[in-house]
Order: structure tokens, then C-alpha cells, then sequence
């Protein structure tokens, strides 16, 4: 039996260190971060300092896919 090898996750401090990029250096801080696995499933990662930047990145990504929706339609 051929042994299965473990999906590919990227690391904690990656994503620490990618967080610390946004923002300034003491507020607005957010990032939401869509990717496939290997398997073609969505991955999601979100940190956010606050719920008004939460809700301002979801808010934007609304917006995002509603653009691209009416692009793909025409």
C-alpha cells in the first residue's frame, strides 16, 4: 500500500510575517488569503485586527467579484 503524503500547508510564521506587512505599523492591519490545496479545495486564511477591517476586506472582495461576475457575463 502506497503511503499517502501530507498536503502542503503554508507555515504559521509565513503568514505572521505576511499579516505584518499590511497595514501600518500600529493599526489597519488585515489580510484575507484564498488558495488551493493540491486537491483543488479552497483554502481560506483570515486575520484581521479589528471586525470594521474584517468588514472592510469582505466588503471589498463583495465588490471584487460582483466586477468580475458582470465581466465574465458580457
Amino acid at each position: 500500500m502506497k503511503k499517502e503524503e501530507p498536503l502542503f500547508v503554508i507555515p504559521e510564521s509565513f503568514l505572521d510575517k505576511l499579516y505584518e506587512f499590511t497595514g501600518s505599523a500600529d493599526k489597519y492591519k488585515g489580510l484575507i488569503l484564498i488558495h488551493c490545496d493540491e486537491k483543488g479545495m479552497p483554502i481560506i486564511f483570515k486575520n484581521c485586527e479589528s471586525q470594521i477591517i474584517e468588514t472592510g476586506l469582505v466588503s471589498s472582495m463583495k465588490s471584487y467579484l460582483d466586477r468580475y461576475d458582470n465581466i465574465q457575463i458580457k
